[in-house]
């Protein structure tokens, strides 16, 4: 599976802290992360923040790391919502309403997890995902998915063949 080539890379030591991870690329409003702070504070966690623009970047082993064993991802990054997904994490997808949505809102919506595709007002949460549902709406969108690139090359090669023909 897709998880299993990331396990590969996993560091250990974040399997034994309690953490909130906030992962943002883009200017998310300092009312939301103080709510994340105060949630992290009320229930006992520690706030690991991703931050892509410092000059201390995350390795990719870490950044897969931290994701993998953290109690709740909040995010406003495709890779962020992706990663949750790939290791089951509870997750909240932040929508700031431009292009950037796009990518996650989409793949959300066709897994039917729209609701965790959330506007900056919300109050944070760590929401219960059942993840055997989602599995097998992965299996059948990666079908899918597979399926219409299969279709696309043989049509391509279909065209290309009879333009050399002619």
């Amino acid at each position: 599976t897709t998880k299993n080539r990331w396990v590969e890379l996993l560091k250990r030591k974040w399997a034994k802290k309690k953490y909130i991870v906030s992962y943002y690329l883009r200017n998310v409003p300092r009312e939301l992360q103080l709510k994340v702070v105060e949630l992290a504070k009320r229930d006992g966690y520690e706030i690991i923040n991703i931050d892509v623009y410092s000059g201390n970047p995350v390795t990719v082993e870490e950044f897969v790391s931290i994701i993998a064993y953290a109690s709740y991802i909040i995010t406003d990054s495709f890779h962020g919502v992706i990663f949750s997904m790939i290791f089951e994490r509870p997750f909240h997808a932040i929508k700031l309403n431009d292009p950037h949505d796009a990518r996650y809102v989409d793949v959300l919506n066709k897994l039917g997890l729209n609701a965790n595709a959330v506007d900056t007002q919300f109050e944070p949460f760590i929401p219960e995902i059942d993840y055997t549902l989602i599995a097998d709406r992965i299996v059948e969108f990666r079908k899918d998915s597979i399926e219409f690139l299969i279709n696309g090359i043989e049509n391509d090669t279909q065209n290309n063949q009879s333009s050399i023909s002619q």
